[in-house]
């Protein structure tokens, strides 16, 4: 949590695939755990049953639009879509509805490390003292980020250090 916001906010691509890559070992680890016994489904995560089922239908729609359709489908549901893959091949068998599903793909692979940072949150922050850590480790990160921020500002820098 402290590290999320640090990489210019984590708005760049190697530090979206560091974030992913803790994000998922954190949640098979968990998942190894669940498996074994050590680990349990808390009350919290089952009362955020709701917002997990729109979580999921968000993920299935981002996900659906990545998938090669027939060309014809494609054209019904969206035609700006299907017209824009006609430019590209001269005669298109499949396409996606993304125009860009590279793009859609990390935006996919992004958002379910969000939905699974969320999942994790529910599981692991049982309680009150692993609340209070957590609330101690978000003001301190953001802290860091004011303090540094001015200095780079203070000191005309104006960029990173690192």
């Amino acid at each position: 949590m402290f590290w999320l916001p640090l990489p210019l906010g984590s708005n760049r691509p190697w530090a979206w695939a560091i974030m992913e890559v803790w994000i998922f070992s954190l949640f098979l680890v968990w998942l190894w755990g669940f498996w074994q016994g050590r680990f349990k489904l808390t009350p919290v995560f089952y009362k955020a049953k709701p917002i997990l089922i729109l979580f999921g239908l968000w993920l299935f729609y981002i996900a659906f639009q990545c998938i090669p359709l027939p060309y014809f489908f494609v054209e019904w549901l969206s035609p700006e879509a299907a017209s824009m893959h006609a430019l590209w091949t001269a005669h298109p068998t499949t396409a996606t509805l993304s125009v860009t599903p590279h793009t859609t793909a990390i935006s996919l692979l992004k958002s379910i490390s969000y939905v699974l940072l969320f999942v994790l949150t529910l599981l692991l922050v049982r309680r009150a003292k692993r609340l209070r850590w957590l609330a101690y480790t978000l003001v301190l990160s953001g802290l860091f980020q004011a303090v540094y921020g001015s200095i780079m500002t203070l000191t005309g820098i104006g960029g990173v250090f690192f």
